[in-house]
């Protein structure tokens, strides 16, 4: 008896990335400060550095100057000093999200990842997106939006691009149901056909918008991609070759 293909060619596959595999993190250092209402020297243990000379202090006026303590955060348009999205435990759990404070479409708290087209994923069938979050609050109905876009490359064709295209289909608003529970957007779309000959994809998910009772935490925890298997040999023997049996 012969293999069914039909029903194999209309099977779903969702893959899951988490936050902390995205690429769009970087280093920032901090604002050291030691308080002015201290009289006398503040021995700081780095006197015989360029730090130290910074913030020797003997009198009582505040001293700013260590650059070389970093700490992980995120590149970001919209993020006030003090607020910048950090990696932080959820609900105490030992598991890590993306704590983001700052919603606006366009400049709101936002992380962005670049990786390799899979070669699995069937460039005929709609790529569907669902982001996957989490937050404080015990309000149910509090709405949250989250942004997604994207860009495509082409190697050694393509400039390296951010994330600037809406998907065809955006995530609409999604709805807290009760504190901590590990929710899913509503799904984004990427039309079938849009990827073609291109090797990477660029991704930004932004916080867009909240009510604005939501004052709780709200963490991005990851993302959700869905797709349709490709049918036939993978990988790819070029890169951007996709022969139109095997799409």
């Amino acid at each position: 008896m012969g293999l069914n293909t039909s029903k194999l060619s209309s099977r779903r596959v969702t893959d899951f990335i988490p936050v902390q595999d995205f690429t769009g993190f970087k280093l920032s250092a901090p604002t050291v400060t030691i308080a002015g209402d201290e009289s006398g020297t503040v021995a700081i243990g780095i006197s015989s550095d360029a730090n130290g000379a910074a913030l020797s202090k003997t009198t009582s006026t505040n001293r700013t100057g260590i650059t070389g303590v970093q700490r992980p955060l995120i590149v970001t348009a919209g993020t006030a000093t003090g607020n910048e999205p950090r990696i932080s435990e959820l609900n105490s759990v030992g598991l890590m999200g993306l704590l983001m404070y700052t919603a606006n479409p366009t400049t709101g708290d936002d992380i962005r990842h670049m990786m390799r087209i899979p070669d699995k994923w069937n460039r005929q069938q709609d790529i569907r997106f669902r982001v996957i979050w989490m937050s404080e609050s015990n309000t149910a109905g509090d709405g949250i939006t989250w942004l997604m876009l994207y860009s495509l490359m082409t190697l050694n064709s393509s400039s390296v691009a951010a994330p600037a295209t809406a998907l065809d289909t955006p995530i609409a608003e999604d709805e807290v149901i009760s504190q901590d529970l590990l929710m899913a957007s509503p799904t984004g779309i990427l039309n079938a056909g849009k990827i073609t000959n291109e090797d990477y994809i660029s991704l930004l998910i932004r916080l867009s918008a909240f009510d604005a009772g939501m004052t709780e935490p709200k963490f991005l925890v990851g993302l959700e991609v869905e797709y349709t298997p490709r049918q036939g040999k993978y990988p790819r023997s070029l890169p951007g070759n996709v022969p139109a049996e095997a799409a």
